[in-house]
């Protein structure tokens, strides 16, 4: 049997429930966590494979987070419960919940790559918002792969203005002509590349 890796210990084991909170991305990982130990109610902390596992006390201080976790971070959440005891003097059963937490690896304002589109992240809740630089439209997707292309912005200078505007890729160095618009005119963009396509980022 494999000894569990406390990280945290505050001293109570009567708990309701474990929440098994699981992220790829340490960075966001670690900012769930913190704002999880804000809170009251918490047993012991667990190190798990890509994640924590969360012991939690009052079953009340578990519903809070499950309602506030996605509406905060974003992610999805799946739950199992197992009936632990049941009381003499009431004959009510005692059950304890299994929480699992999957955090969306991505943040607001990232730009990843679905369907060899550029998408660019606007909102993070139960689903997700963005902006496709290739259409321009907004939509509204769920996306829970943990492996995912994240495009990285690039400052590039004008080389053109007429009769389109031309831009230099930053990877190739070759003259390009964006697949988007600019919403206005300016010597340098924001761009992410695309094999050879260039978008440019709008704020």
């Amino acid at each position: 049997m494999v000894k569990e890796k406390i990280v945290e210990d505050y001293g109570n084991d009567n708990y309701s429930g474990i929440l098994q909170l699981r992220c790829k991305n340490k960075e966001k990982l670690d900012v769930v966590m913190g704002y999880i130990k804000k809170g009251q109610g918490l047993c012991k902390v667990v190190l798990a494979k890509n994640g924590y596992d969360i012991f939690v006390g009052p079953r009340g201080v578990m519903n809070k987070l499950i309602k506030a976790l996605p509406l905060t971070f974003g992610g999805k959440l799946s739950y199992t419960t197992q009936l632990v005891t049941i009381r003499r003097q009431t004959s009510k059963e005692v059950y304890r919940y299994y929480v699992l937490y999957w955090i969306f690896p991505y943040s607001k304002g990232e730009i990843i790559v679905i369907d060899n589109s550029p998408i660019r992240i606007t909102g993070i809740s139960k689903k997700i918002t963005g902006n496709n630089l290739a259409t321009g439209k907004r939509i509204t997707f769920i996306y829970d792969k943990e492996d995912f292309e994240k495009l990285v912005v690039h400052k590039v200078r004008a080389s053109k203005y007429s009769p389109k505007l031309t831009l230099l890729h930053p990877e190739t160095f070759q003259e390009t002509i964006p697949v988007n618009e600019a919403l206005k005119k300016q010597e340098e963009y924001d761009v992410v590349a695309l094999k050879e396509k260039v978008y440019i980022v709008n704020q």
